[in-house]
């Protein structure tokens, strides 16, 4: 989501429909509240342009009938989903803004891949948040490409997120204009694109590399393994502060941080920069290019301690369901959770514990205050004196996967499974962690195992069902997609699930019909441009 939409011609009847001056505050305080944006002064004229096209669409005969509709709507209603259409447009193209690409190309990507290689570590985790089309995760794609000699030997998990759904569509479909491609080298066109009539389609070999979601950076809950934004190495964000304010800036700037691997990197456009100081972050230039990297814990001591299970203040509230608080679409795509734990889980878990009180109490607070190295050292001492404890492995586990310690997680999770072979929480942590590494067969099996044992488990229907859409079965996707829903819309729709960190009944029946949706959307539309 890059820009708002240039105004454009609206249909004769537009005369017909008053905006009152009351009624556009109330649209910018919708706005704001619920996507974060803030709409300046030069854009207003768009902004009206787009209110009376949602009215004319929806035959709304009042601007106040349509704003009635988006405030007592859900956030997968029509109006909600054509109205965000209208005022966000992806103004992008492959290779944007040379000097940053430059140096992603020459210095940063190098960088992240030599200290990989030196650890004998073959994966890389990148976000781009507000992809609008896709163009940017797409470039870097081709960026690794040329990079990696070994390509086929890493997995790669690159995700593109936004809050506009058409340019989801478009993104997922890969089929763009010639202006979308006025960056690209006459080598990467002809390597990586196919032209037909007068569009470019992108090669499979470029798009099965790349996985979308909805997310609204203002009000969903992430990092999240379940939408795939923990333990990044690098992260994204271009063109998309210019639209919020200095408050929504912060908060999801901490929630940047806290999805980065210690020494990751945020990338923003020079315009996004309002502050060179968050917390967990440090400011570093190199020449005319600035980014943050993720500071470690024990360096933070000058800024203010953050938790995931504290960041669940809401930053935006929506005018009719105040609970709403995470949007995945994808991959792992609702809430649940490798990052953060919620101390339902952790209660839960209670009861199968052997060491005291004292020593209990102070590993909650090591894990409330997501302290994932000190989990780990307080585990492997408590280990010592019971090391056929599953849940102090599952705990284990659930903290190497936080510092991006995929392997040994998976090793955690596998010596937990060999204690208690069905414990669900360890179940569904082995197998997204499996997806993580690309372990599509190893992974299904995983939720296939959950499933049997107990069949209402909307968390692993939700995940297999996006893991066949991945591998090509869309009948078998939506089946699984179907059956979640089904299972969600029987719970208590304030009810938080009990593997989802943030995520409620209610919101996981929204992201499930968001996703069908989104993969129907794929199938449709032209190319972007």
């Amino acid at each position: 989501m890059n820009s708002l939409m240039s105004s454009s011609a609206i249909s004769k009847t537009q005369s017909e429909i008053k905006l009152t001056e009351i009624c556009e505050i109330c649209f910018l305080d919708f706005i704001h509240a619920n996507l974060g944006l803030i709409i300046h002064d030069h854009q207003m004229t768009p902004l009206r342009s787009s209110i009376i096209e949602t009215c004319l669409h929806f035959g709304y005969n009042k601007p106040e009938d349509c704003l009635n509709a988006l405030i007592n709507g859900t956030s997968t209603s029509p109006e909600l989903e054509f109205f965000v259409a209208r005022i966000t447009v992806g103004e992008t193209y492959f290779f944007r803004d040379s000097i940053q690409v430059d140096y992603l190309h020459e210095h940063l990507l190098p960088n992240i891949i030599s200290k990989k290689r030196k650890l004998d570590v073959k994966n890389l985790r990148i976000w781009s948040a507000g992809c609008s089309t896709g163009a940017e995760i797409y470039s870097l794609v081709m960026m690794l490409k040329d990079l990696l000699y070994d390509f086929d030997e890493w997995t790669l998990h690159l995700i593109g997120t936004d809050i506009n759904k058409e340019l989801l569509a478009y993104a997922t479909k890969g089929e763009y204009g010639k202006w979308s491609l006025r960056a690209i080298s006459d080598e990467n066109k002809k390597q990586y694109f196919q032209q037909i009539e007068k569009s470019y389609v992108l090669s499979e070999d470029i798009r099965n590399n790349v996985k979308f979601d909805y997310l609204n950076l203002c009000d969903d809950v992430f990092p999240s393994v379940l939408n795939g934004t923990q333990s990044m190495d690098l992260i994204l964000c271009r063109n998309v502060f210019i639209y919020f304010s200095k408050d929504t800036i912060k908060k999801v700037m901490r929630k940047f941080s806290e999805s980065l691997v210690v020494g990751g990197k945020l990338i923003l456009a020079a315009s996004d920069i309002t502050s060179l100081h968050y917390p967990g972050l440090m400011f570093e230039e190199q020449g005319q290019v600035g980014y943050f990297s993720r500071l470690n814990k024990s360096n933070e001591s000058s800024v203010e301690k953050t938790s995931f299970n504290s960041a669940s203040k809401k930053s935006c509230s929506y005018p009719k369901d105040t609970n709403k608080q995470a949007t995945i679409l994808s991959e792992p795509h609702a809430q649940v959770g490798i990052t953060g734990l919620n101390n339902q889980s952790l209660k839960l878990k209670n009861e199968k514990l052997s060491f005291t009180f004292t020593e209990q109490k102070e590993l909650q607070i090591l894990l409330q205050e997501e302290q994932w190295s000190s989990v780990v050292e307080y585990v492997d001492r408590v280990l010592i004196k019971d090391n056929q404890n599953a849940v102090l492995h599952y705990y284990r586990a659930q903290s190497l996967a936080n510092m991006g310690e995929i392997t040994s997680a998976v090793e955690a999770c596998e010596l937990s499974l060999e204690i208690d072979g069905a414990d669900l929480h360890t179940l569904f942590l082995h197998a997204l962690l499996n997806l993580d590494q690309n372990q599509l067969d190893t992974a299904e099996s995983g939720f296939r195992k959950i499933l049997y044992l107990q069949w209402e488990h909307p968390e692993s229907h939700f995940q297999l069902g996006m893991l066949m859409a991945r591998m090509g079965n869309q009948q078998s996707a939506l089946k699984h997609l179907a059956d979640a829903l089904t299972i969600a819309e029987k719970g208590d729709p304030e009810k938080a699930l009990d593997q989802s960190l943030g995520m409620t009944y209610g919101r996981l029946s929204e992201i499930l019909k968001d996703d069908m949706e989104l993969l129907a959307g794929a199938k449709r539309g032209g190319a972007a441009e």
